[in-house]
């Protein structure tokens, strides 16, 4: 089973987090009732605010891992340091001589690059949001 590119849904009246938390709870409850199955996961829990993601996946996916296999992605560093006990870890690293920016080989742990930032810079964001974010950036490290 898989969750990856959930829509929001006017029609519905389900916003991208309720459509997703319903499929996911349907994927906990198939992992336990039949004790196996395979679970692909885009960045769990991406529509709501970052503390409560963090937690709430870390939860999730642990519970999910002890009935099934499950295959997750995430940008949230803090949840791979979570992770990394129970999951295996892999990461993509980016090469700025690529045209691509990504060679796309797996490689195993955590990644510490952060990329952003330079990635709007390298397709030409302005020199003045650039600096912000940077500034941002550097503020928040200080404030941890």
């Amino acid at each position: 089973m898989t969750s990856i590119r959930l829509e929001h849904s006017i029609e519905s009246g389900k916003s991208h987090f309720f459509s997703e938390i319903e499929r996911i709870l349907l994927f906990l409850r198939t992992a336990e009732e039949t004790g196996r199955g395979v679970f692909l996961i885009d960045e769990l829990f991406r529509g709501t605010n970052t503390p409560e993601r963090i937690a709430a996946a870390k939860a999730v996916l642990e519970e999910m891992a002890r009935h099934a296999q499950v295959l997750a992605t995430t940008h949230d560093v803090e949840l791979q340091a979570h992770l990394e006990q129970q999951f295996s870890i892999y990461h993509f690293t980016e090469n700025p001589d690529l045209p691509e920016v990504f060679d796309y080989k797996l490689r195993a742990g955590i990644s510490n690059a952060r990329n952003a930032i330079a990635l709007l810079e390298r397709i030409g964001f302005s020199e003045s949001i650039i600096r912000e974010a940077r500034r941002l950036l550097d503020e928040n490290k200080a404030g941890l």
